[in-house]
């Protein structure tokens, strides 16, 4: 018997909710910017339904925070001249 709680309801904000497209761990370049990379540390969703991602790129020490459109997925360079 239900216990009518709404335990296992999904509020209205729930319904839209999308995964994002980046995961941590994952390595990702910065497609507007000479295409740095660096890996996925956080990821944030913001209140207009996108993600944000906290990306510890090589060669600066520090965070660099990026919108999901400015990155991709890094490209392995092995072999490049």
């Amino acid at each position: 018997m239900a216990c009518g709680c709404g335990y296992n309801r999904i509020n209205e904000s729930e319904e839209g909710f999308s995964m994002s497209k980046f995961a941590i761990g994952e390595q990702v370049e910065n497609v507007a910017n000479d295409h740095e990379s660096g890996a996925v540390v956080a990821v944030f969703p913001t209140v207009d339904g996108s993600f944000r991602y906290a990306v510890d790129t090589e060669g600066y020490g520090a965070l660099q925070f990026f919108a999901e459109e400015k990155l991709t997925i890094a490209v392995s360079r092995r072999g490049a001249t």
